[in-house]
């Protein structure tokens, strides 16, 4: 993956321009991220995911989350208008996809 990826995975989740408050959170199971996002995202607010695609890991990415799996937490977490952004290949586990969900 290169930088043109990244920003492909990032593009349709941000409006260039506007601003705004950003935290780059990660790795393990997401319940760190999901309790901070629940805490500071203001209503209408967006979280932008970026993930493999795969619920099944291996020794360098041991916690990946599919993006089907991701609906449904996201879901459960509260979340509303979860939907798929872009798509990169990956050499480690096929698929890497962002996902966008709006705080309620």
């Amino acid at each position: 993956m290169n930088h043109a990826d990244h920003v492909a995975l990032l593009a349709r989740g941000v409006t260039q321009g506007e601003g705004g408050t950003w935290a780059d959170l990660g790795s393990g199971t997401g319940a760190f991220t999901l309790a901070l996002v629940r805490g500071y995202l203001k209503h209408g607010g967006r979280l932008l995911l970026v993930e493999y695609d795969s619920d099944r890991g291996n020794t360098w990415v041991p916690h990946p989350m599919s993006f089907d799996t991701w609906r449904d937490v996201a879901a459960e977490a509260g979340f509303v208008e979860t939907r798929k952004l872009a798509t990169v290949p990956s050499r480690f586990l096929h698929t890497i996809y962002s996902a966008l969900s709006l705080a309620p």
